[in-house]
């Protein structure tokens, strides 16, 4: 047993360690992007820690999730020091998602596929680089590698206990990003396809939802006394939606040019303008206002709007990051195709992985609540905005169908040696 599982360490510690290397190379090379704040979650902590309020001076918010700003609240706290702790934070969270991949990997009896499948994660262009940025794609991609764990826990296990853990991870996961709860919503089903009668299936169901109401609640309670509305999200989807369904941009998208880039920063001053314009409204006001705006130019250019679903879906599953300049370097330019070719391999490795499994005798209930991860943030994206980063989630169980499609092919290749 103990010379069986020795290969297996190995493996593990490789992948780790492939890990940090690469992880830890790109926080130092991209160390910059650690001071930089796009999205205010940094300011989001530093605020809760100066004024115990989570918004803007002793304005609450509720404009972003908040499970990210909370883990950074102790990070900040370390003044100087908060980049570099920031760093730490997301080269933890970063091996720990490759752990828990070839964890899935090994459970999903991929052999050394499980090895593939951990080195695609730890090398993979988004998760690197948004490991360099204060934003929530390295906690999000941990959290969804850990609800697929969990998952697949309830399905090996079937009992109330795993079941609500999932439930638990899900919810934990949709406090750093909601789309995690079309997920939730569907996926409670699956804890229950194992459970021998339908009052076992019934305890599950049940232990599934309490769990994720327990870890959603203290959210709405909140959103609820200091917002006076229940939210169990954001109140950034409006504006999600109107920045991916406006007359501006389905102008831009009639009329583009190959190659040329929409500016949203005509938009966003028209946004800021509306919500200066609307005096007192709060921002679940303006959240509600521009829901509307959105679905009424949905309305008004119906055509438009799915030939904008079918971009946002090119964008979400794109293989090349859109140019940022106009006047970008050739440096920019050549790591931009080389993720391309990085992604076309992992896509054409993961459609093969994909066949591979399915076509076995016992198709592996694993791929139910990845399937399933995929459709809802591949839905919720081909109506709101995207772009590759949204992708990030996803990424461990595509890295786990390409592992598997390595594996597969790999083993061919050696029995072809064989048979020669």
């Amino acid at each position: 047993m103990q010379a069986a599982s020795r290969p297996v360490r190995h493996a593990l510690a490789s992948s780790l360690a492939l890990a940090l290397v690469a992880r830890s190379a790109a926080l130092i090379l991209g160390a910059d992007g650690l001071s930089r704040d796009p999205d205010n979650y940094r300011g989001l902590a530093t605020n809760l820690l100066d004024r115990g309020v989570l918004g803007q001076g002793e304005t609450p918010s509720a404009y972003r999730p908040p499970l990210y700003p909370l883990m950074l609240v102790p990070f900040v706290a370390l003044g100087k020091w908060s980049s570099v702790a920031i760093g730490v934070l997301h080269l933890a969270l970063g091996v720990a998602t490759v752990g828990g991949v070839y964890w899935l990997g090994r459970r999903w009896r991929l052999g050394s596929g499980a090895w593939y499948a951990a080195a695609l994660v730890a090398c993979d262009p988004i998760l690197i680089h948004q490991s360099t940025q204060v934003m929530t794609e390295t906690t999000a991609a941990f959290l969804a590698t850990a609800a697929l764990v969990a998952l697949s826990l309830a399905s090996e296990r079937p009992t109330a206990r795993a079941s609500a853990a999932a439930g638990a991870c899900l919810a934990l996961a949709a406090l750093c990003r909601p789309t995690f709860l079309v997920m939730l919503a569907g996926v409670v089903p699956l804890v229950s396809l194992r459970s021998p009668t339908w009052s076992s299936r019934a305890r599950q169901v049940a232990a599934a939802l309490a769990a994720a109401a327990a870890v959603l609640a203290p959210w709405a309670l909140r959103n609820q006394a200091q917002l006076g509305q229940p939210i169990v999200s954001t109140t950034h989807g409006g504006y999600t939606l109107l920045l991916g369904n406006n007359s501006s941009y389905y102008d831009f998208l009639r009329q583009r040019q190959r190659g040329e880039i929409w500016r949203a920063a005509e938009f966003d001053a028209q946004v800021l303008n509306a919500r200066g314009a609307a005096g007192g409204h709060s921002e679940l006001e303006n959240d509600r206002r521009e829901y509307a705006q959105a679905w009424q130019e949905i309305r008004e250019r119906p055509r438009m709007f799915m030939y904008a679903s079918l971009v946002r879906f090119g964008r979400f599953w794109g293989m090349v990051p859109l140019k940022l300049s106009d006047d970008e370097g050739q440096v920019r330019r050549w790591g931009r195709y080389a993720t391309g070719v990085w992604y076309a391999l992992e896509f054409a490795l993961a459609i093969l992985g994909f066949w591979s499994i399915v076509s076995q005798a016992n198709t592996h209930a694993e791929l139910l609540p990845g399937l399933l991860l995929a459709a809802s943030f591949t839905a919720v994206h081909m109506v709101f905005w995207t772009d590759l980063r949204m992708r990030a989630p996803v990424a461990p169980f595509v890295a786990l169908l390409a592992g598997a499609g390595t594996g597969w092919l790999t083993a061919a290749i050696m029995r072809r040696k064989a048979f020669v």
